[in-house]
């Protein structure tokens, strides 16, 4: 019976494993990613080097170093688990310091309409300037804090210049570069005006009555929370919670369903 091959056999299952541990933190990090790769390779290919290393040794113990060095290689998953975790750490805070280094100037916000001028959302204006060329997601986010229905989703987009835009569908994500001033133009949409299924064209949808009161018997107009993802004009990367120029009042977009014959949606 060959033992050196069992055991070869058996922490190439070991290491197998160790490489999955090593994938659990890559739904958040994608370094655990590489971290994990690297050590598949490294501590496989060490594994079966020592096995015909130690197949052609003439020695009475070279089943008992061949399990040290069995057991030697599996350990390398806690110093490249240290490493990945300091190179996430390090790139995080790289990220991190380029977000708040991103910065958004003429900022200003105006009442969307129809081709009937009828409001149907906000459009918003801004440019952005970015501090290293990379990938970026100046993408706005716009609510009252409160409910579902009181928020804002992005419906269409003009950026000038052009970067390279990376996104599927209405995207900011993008290759943006250094010293670049990017003027966006961003429509946004309230969250009870979905786009429909089969068209673009909004239809009507409320999670729940009580969501529709909120909206239709609205009375008071108020400055809405806006983010703008991945730079300084953002509460987790700037100085706090921003705020539209305007006031707006829900009840005014919910008007204009009526007055534009916008359907229910169908399917959600």
């Amino acid at each position: 019976m060959n033992w050196n091959k069992i055991i070869a056999i058996s922490f190439s299952l070991v290491c197998v494993i160790l490489s999955f541990g090593l994938l659990l933190p890559a739904k958040e990090d994608d370094n655990f990613v590489y971290g994990a790769l690297v050590f598949f390779v490294i501590s496989l290919s060490f594994l079966w080097f020592f096995y015909t290393y130690f197949e052609r040794k003439q020695s009475a113990h070279k089943t008992i170093w061949f399990v040290l060095a069995a057991i030697g290689i599996s350990g390398l998953v806690i110093p490249i688990w240290w490493a990945t975790e300091k190179i996430s750490t390090a790139y995080s805070a790289a990220l991190e310091e380029n977000f708040r280094n991103t910065t958004v100037s003429n900022f200003h916000d105006e009442v969307l309409f129809t081709e009937r001028n009828n409001p149907i959302g906000i459009r918003l204006r801004y440019t952005v300037t970015v501090p290293r060329s990379g990938h970026y997601f100046p993408a706005p986010s716009v609510g009252d804090g409160k409910s579902r229905a009181g928020g804002f989703y992005l419906t269409a987009v003009k950026i000038n210049p052009l970067p390279q835009l990376k996104g599927r569908g209405v995207s900011l994500a993008g290759n943006y570069k250094a010293g670049v001033s990017y003027e966006i133009i961003a429509d946004l949409r309230p969250r009870f005006l979905l786009p429909g299924q089969k068209t673009e064209k909004p239809c009507v949808f409320f999670a729940s009555l009580d969501e529709e009161n909120l909206v239709k018997n609205g009375t008071v107009s108020q400055r809405l929370e806006v983010d703008i993802d991945g730079t300084s004009f953002n509460r987790y990367y700037g100085q706090g919670i921003h705020y539209l120029e305007h006031e707006y009042n829900l009840k005014a977009f919910y008007e204009s369903i009526a007055q534009e014959n916008i359907p229910k949606c169908a399917g959600y």
